[in-house]
């Protein structure tokens, strides 16, 4: 039987751990994670979360040992939504990643929640 992107979404999410914005905003001021932003440059007008490190989805696996070389460091991942996070959460867990967390709902959670994010410097100016 074929899956739709639905419930293979649906699937993976069952299969890993996520993480709300709240419960990652707590772990950031304990300087506890690494996040790591997954999005499209196209993506980035919106901001980023503070501190977070920029990774296109399709590069993930092939930088991420260079960015995250432990395989236990805490990370969360996130997306616009919290779908293409969720997957490549579980294609971290697959190389051995054991702390790996998608951000619930994305960054569009993160914003309607009023979280602090950080615009790009040419925005800023």
């Amino acid at each position: 039987m074929s899956l739709t992107w639905q419930k293979l979404i649906e699937k993976v999410k069952g299969e890993i751990k996520e993480i709300s914005p709240e419960e990652l905003n707590q772990q950031l001021n304990q300087g506890s994670f690494m996040v790591i932003d997954i999005r499209e440059n196209e993506e980035l007008s919106t901001g980023h979360l503070p501190s977070a490190i920029f990774i296109p989805r399709g590069f993930l696996e092939l930088r991420i040992e260079s960015t995250a070389p432990e395989r236990d460091q805490a990370i969360c991942l996130y997306c616009g939504g919290g779908n293409r996070s969720a997957l490549a959460a579980r294609s971290l867990q697959e190389l051995g990643y054991t702390k790996v967390f998608s951000l619930e709902g994305g960054i569009s959670r993160w914003i309607r929640e009023n979280r602090p994010v950080s615009l790009p410097k040419e925005e800023q100016d």
